[in-house]
């Protein structure tokens, strides 16, 4: 009773686990930066010495997956318990923060893959610059359609 669904996948995963547990029984979430590896079964090891919160940065950003109901307990209680691990804040604003990080995602990503460079040669470049604003423009183009 009172339980609720958590998906920490990338994408857009909340919506089809509605479907099966209904949107009150689900919370979505969006990560950033935020890098793990499962070497063995049970044991989770962090990538990189340092957390975001460190960075200033908020990697744990929950919230209702239904526009409207705003800054909930469940939301605002799960924000705390991911708090723990690094920074996690609330948002009463969950699907501009996923489109958000999907378009990030798709800038920062996109360029890489099909070069073969890595950030830094990729944001070096007027062309690697060029191809991140265009990965960004489609992305913000799909969120708003």
């Amino acid at each position: 009773e009172g339980g609720f669904i958590v998906s920490a996948q990338n994408g857009c995963p909340d919506w089809e686990l509605a479907s099966i547990a209904g949107a009150d029984r689900v919370v979505g979430l969006v990560m950033s930066f935020f890098s793990v590896g499962a070497w063995a079964p049970g044991h989770v090891e962090r990538a990189g010495d340092k957390t975001m919160r460190m960075k200033g940065y908020t990697t744990f950003r929950p919230g209702e997956l239904v526009p409207g109901l705003g800054l909930t307990e469940r939301v605002t209680s799960l924000a705390e318990m991911l708090d723990v691990i690094d920074q996690a804040q609330a948002t009463p604003h969950l699907e501009s923060e996923r489109w958000t990080k999907l378009a990030l995602n798709c800038m920062m990503n996109a360029p890489q893959a099909v070069s073969g460079f890595g950030y830094q040669e990729v944001a070096s470049s007027v062309a690697g610059r060029r191809t991140m604003i265009l990965a960004a423009a489609e992305a913000c183009r799909v969120a708003a359609a």
